[in-house]
């Protein structure tokens, strides 16, 4: 079993009057092939990630642009073997957070 173990930092810049805090992580599952899906926050909306254990790599496009929702905040909180995933979005016009099933690269909003 791998831990994972996850910090953040700030600092206050030169010039700057508020820290800049490094990027967030929060883990939300893993499945059977070592990959982890969950939520990040790089200095500005949330979104969905997948990170590989094996191969060491993090993928942040995994939550496809919803054109007629506007889509601005993401996040995954499930994954299975066969690379469905199941997060939520929050559409910019409005309704709250929508769950969203994603595979192969499309995705469908639940609970419509």
């Amino acid at each position: 079993m791998t831990h994972l173990s996850i910090s953040y930092t700030f600092e206050i810049q030169p010039g700057l009057t508020r820290p800049v805090y490094a990027p967030i992580y929060a883990p939300h599952a893993i499945n059977d092939l070592g990959q982890i899906a969950g939520t990040q926050m790089l200095r500005g909306p949330a979104s969905g990630f997948v990170y590989g254990t094996i191969t060491n790599v993090t993928r942040t496009d995994v939550v496809p642009a919803f054109p007629d929702l506007g889509t601005t905040f993401s996040g995954l909180g499930g994954i299975n073997d066969v690379g469905q995933f199941a997060g939520w979005i929050i559409p910019l016009a409005g309704g709250g957070p929508k769950g969203v099933l994603i595979h192969d690269g499309t995705a469908e909003s639940l609970f419509e």
